[in-house]
């Protein structure tokens, strides 16, 4: 009966494309494709691995891809869905003392430049730390995640980060919550008004509904 109601819905086959940048298509999708797979097998789910948001909204005016996974706020040409909500954090070296029970900016300061994501999502990272924290000396010149989390286990640099980007974090770095708490709004995307076949709208919903958060508690531990 499934069968043949996804046949009059037009799901026997097809194709879907997403766009994500690469935090989001290492960690959250591979899981959620294989549920669709699971359900769907003959409609087929590519990836299209982004080097940050802004190239996966191109990649959707561009007609590139059929949906695509960026952060809020972005531009009134797309409908957007709230899909997950990434923390900040707070990268230390190992040995770093601290000497009271929470973080303070100056525990963060005491490490220049603190390393910063270079991605646009930094832009609400910077504005962050202008508007509540104290004068720290930062630098955004490291494109990898990896090598600025590398840097940190190392002892050579601090760094804020947003956690999906930092995992897999080594067992010696120093993680904490920022002294004013900060998160990136993760979402799902399409051009408004565009025209997709019943196999995009399908997965779409799916990625709606899907439980990011309990997948992301998992791949942090």
């Amino acid at each position: 009966m499934q069968h043949e109601a996804n046949l009059h819905k037009g799901l026997h086959g097809g194709h879907v494309r997403i766009a994500a940048f690469r935090s989001v298509a290492t960690h959250l999708l591979p899981k959620a494709i294989a549920q669709f797979h699971n359900q769907f097998p003959e409609i087929a789910v590519t990836i299209i691995e982004c080097p940050a948001f802004t190239d996966v909204e191109q990649c959707l005016r561009d007609g590139r891809t059929d949906i695509g996974i960026t952060c809020l706020p972005t531009g009134e040409e797309f409908d957007t869905w709230e899909i997950f909500q990434d923390e900040y954090l707070a990268l230390l070296p190992p040995h770093t003392k601290i000497s009271n029970p929470e973080i303070t900016w100056e525990d963060i300061a005491a490490y220049p430049p603190v390393l910063l994501p270079c991605t646009p999502c930094g832009r609400i990272l910077h504005n962050h730390l202008k508007t509540l924290a104290i004068p720290i000396n930062t630098a955004s010149d490291i494109q990898e995640d990896s090598t600025v989390v590398s840097m940190v286990n190392q002892g050579l640099r601090a760094a804020i980060m947003p956690r999906l980007a930092a995992v897999p974090i080594p067992p010696n770095v120093q993680v904490y919550s920022l002294p004013a708490p900060l998160k990136r709004i993760i979402a799902t995307a399409i051009l408004s008004n565009s025209l997709h076949v019943p196999a995009v709208f399908t997965f779409l919903e799916m990625l709606k509904n899907f439980d990011f958060y309990s997948l992301a508690k998992s791949t942090f531990v």
